[in-house]
C-alpha cells in the first residue's frame, strides 16, 4: 500500500524589514568609565568576506561627533577611546581653531 504524501511546497517567507545594527562603547582612555559614549560601528569586507576595516562615529552632545577607522575592532577602539581622553582631559577641542566650509558643510579644523 502506498503512503499518501503530505510534501506540499512551502511558500517562500518574505524577508522581514529589519536592519541590524552593531552598536559600540566609547570611554574615557583605557579605564575610566565615568564617561560612556556609544555610536554605531560599521564593517567593511572585500570579496571573499574578509573583514578590512572598521569605522563609525559617535555624537558627543554639545560638543560635536568623533569619528575612527582602523583595520581592526580592536585598534579602532582604542582611537576613539584615546580622542575622548584627549576631548575631556586634555581640551583638545578648547583652541578656537579655524573653520572652513567644503561642500557645504562646515569643518572645524584645530
Amino acid at each position: 500500500m502506498k503512503e499518501k504524501s503530505n510534501n506540499k511546497p512551502k511558500k517562500k517567507r518574505p524577508e522581514p524589514d529589519l536592519e541590524i545594527t552593531e552598536l559600540f562603547g566609547v570611554k574615557n582612555g583605557k579605564n575610566d568609565f565615568s564617561v560612556f559614549y556609544t555610536g554605531v560601528i560599521i564593517r567593511e569586507y572585500d570579496e571573499s568576506g574578509k573583514e578590512i576595516a572598521v569605522n563609525g562615529k559617535v555624537k558627543i552632545d554639545g560638543s560635536g561627533m568623533i569619528w575612527s577607522r582602523d583595520t581592526d575592532q580592536t585598534n579602532y577602539g582604542d582611537n576613539l577611546d584615546n580622542i575622548v581622553e584627549l576631548r575631556i582631559d586634555y581640551g583638545i577641542h578648547k583652541d578656537p581653531g579655524v573653520f572652513s566650509e567644503i561642500a557645504e558643510n562646515i569643518f572645524f579644523h584645530n
